[in-house]
């Protein structure tokens, strides 16, 4: 059974998050100081064009996307903002120092409502409350009954599994500022991130951001608002937005506040691990790293990749239907609405006392900003082990372009070290491994690479033996020995995997991707629901074992 590790700051009042937003006022006024400079150093727009293009839209998007937690003066502000700017141009005048109040309040409310805060009693509840939910949902479906309703704390730890080189992820932070940053599959991700982070790897929380859509539910704005959670507001789209929100994380890491994105931006549609990455707030972390080394600051930042993992999730078919709509277009008929969140909820609760829950994390390598691995003591190292000194890759920059340009290099050349280490760090567990098999045999047996030409097959079709599964379950098995290094969930019996794996995939789906149709054979109820699962392995090491010789040899006996 994995253990959890001892806090290393025991008191929550110490946590760099708890210092942080105990200096929230001062905070917000270096924030607007800070953005304002970063604004003024950009050569796309004048001061003026860009004021009036940013109230422009403000005033568009007040009126025609309003939502409940907009401020009630939005209309107002942007209105007032409006009218300062056209008597500063009745004026005739050019002069950047002219502009700066009208800027100086867009940003500065901007930061107030983008920096959250953090209370040291809410998380105490929030860690009780969860640690009672967790128990209930993790529990072993056997034991879920009333005398038995919240499970134990041995059986929680035992399903919150953890991969990776954890201990060192512990010792980073005493050495600087941890950076994590995540795929994202599901909604559930921020939570239960937090919540092992807290009750297992036993280091303090950190800041995130979370859409400010979600605090439209009261009850989950006051979480949120206490727990450093920062708001983003995707319907802004003005650059001095922009610029705040990336300065907000870009000064908290300066400030040695630990931080937590998802470079990918919003959850993988299609189930996949990110291939392609957002720069914006992962080039706050290189900017953050160069103000620290010009300013003779000793912090030094660890960005730290993980993977999350979950043997089914709640909105999958959502999610997969999203993702064929855009990447089919006329070519997917999806005559069956997309199910309701209320509805899937219904359903998750329905359930609970019939299923049980697990999940996966997965730490990858810990680097610092350019993508070097870091060893235990926080120091950077080269291909060939050989010590780096970060300072010697900001030589020779004369100004301000020098900077960005090569901050931008950097920011890419890190994007893609964050994705070689996703792939790495991958974990395969029995649901994905046994909907990859599945779906494999299907295009096989179908001569069909096409996901949209298989939707338009009968579900009859679609007939897999069941002893192929196993048999092709054990071969895995056997060829993981060669590979030590791959994480992955598959010490039980083949049997087990594959009863496992078809009981978990579509567990709160009402269309199950597997099913027994026969004591001997195995078929779907949706397609498309196994295709997104088949692509949640996405493993190197499981396409080269099944692209071998002898493994393709086993199709040939089972025809």
């Amino acid at each position: 059974m994995q253990e959890a590790r001892p806090h290393i700051i025991p008191s929550i009042e110490e946590w760099p998050i708890s210092k942080f937003s105990e200096n929230r006022e001062n905070f917000v006024l270096g924030l607007r100081r800070y953005t304002m400079e970063k604004v003024l150093q950009h050569k796309k727009y004048n001061i003026q064009e860009l004021l009036q293009k940013s109230i422009f839209l403000e005033k568009k998007r007040s009126k025609r996307e309003k939502w409940k937690v907009d401020p009630n003066d939005e209309v107002k502000f942007w209105t007032k903002m409006e009218k300062e700017l056209h008597e500063i141009n009745l004026k005739n005048s050019r002069e950047t120092k002219d502009f700066l109040p009208v800027l100086e309040k867009i940003i500065h409310r901007y930061a107030e409502e983008i920096v959250g805060n953090f209370r040291p009693k809410t998380f105490r509840f929030a860690r009780k409350f969860l640690t009672g939910l967790f128990r209930r949902l993790y529990c072993d479906a056997k034991f879920k009954r009333p005398h038995k309703i919240w499970g134990d704390v041995d059986d929680l730890l035992n399903k919150l599994k953890i991969y990776g080189p954890v201990d060192k992820v512990r010792t980073l932070f005493e050495k600087g500022v941890v950076v994590f940053v995540p795929t994202h599959f599901s909604n559930l991700d921020s939570i239960l991130l937090g919540y092992k982070f807290d009750f297992k790897v036993g280091v303090p929380a950190f800041i995130y951001g979370a859409g400010l859509n979600l605090y439209n539910a009261e009850l989950l704005a006051y979480f949120m608002n206490r727990l450093g959670t920062y708001r983003v507001d995707r319907r802004k789209k003005n650059l001095i937005y922009i610029e705040t929100l990336k300065s907000m994380n870009t000064l908290s890491i300066i400030q040695g506040v630990n931080n937590l994105f998802f470079p990918g931006g919003t959850r993988s549609r299609s189930g996949k691990i990110e291939s392609k990455i957002k720069l914006g707030l992962l080039n706050s972390t290189v900017e953050a790293q160069r103000y620290c080394l010009d300013n003779n600051i000793e912090q030094k930042i660890f960005l730290v990749p993980m993977v999350t993992r979950y043997p089914f999730v709640l909105d999958a078919n959502n999610l997969i239907s999203e993702h064929l709509k855009r990447q089919g277009q006329e070519r997917y008929f999806h005559n069956k609405p997309d199910d309701s969140f209320f509805k899937m909820f219904r359903t998750f609760l329905s359930k609970i006392y019939t299923s049980e829950a697990i999940s996966y994390l997965s730490f990858g390598e810990p680097m610092d900003i350019f993508g070097n691995k870091v060893d235990e003591a926080g120091n950077s190292m080269d291909a060939a082990g050989n010590l780096i000194q970060l300072k010697d890759y900001f030589e020779g920059i004369q100004d301000d372009a020098d900077y960005i340009q090569r901050e931008s290099v950097y920011t890419k050349r890190l994007g893609q070290k964050i994705i070689d280490e996703y792939k790495r760090a991958n974990i395969i567990i029995p649901s994905h491994l046994v909907a990859y098999l599945a779906y494999k045999y299907i295009q096989r047996k179908q001569e069909e690479e096409d996901i949209f030409n298989l939707l338009l097959i009968e579900k009859k079709h679609f007939v897999i033996p069941k002893d192929l599964l196993l048999t092709q379950i054990n071969f895995i098995k056997t060829a993981l020995k060669e590979y030590p290094a791959a994480n992955h969930d598959l010490k039980d019996s083949s049997h087990l995997i594959l009863a496992f794996g078809i009981r978990y995939l579509g567990s709160y789906n009402n269309d199950r991707p597997l099913k027994y149709i026969s004591e001997d054979e195995i078929g779907t109820e949706s397609i498309k629901l196994l295709y997104y699962y088949h692509n949640q392995l996405s493993s190197e090491i499981i396409d080269k074992i099944c692209s071998t010789k002898d493994f393709l040899q086993l199709y040939k006996s089972f025809n």
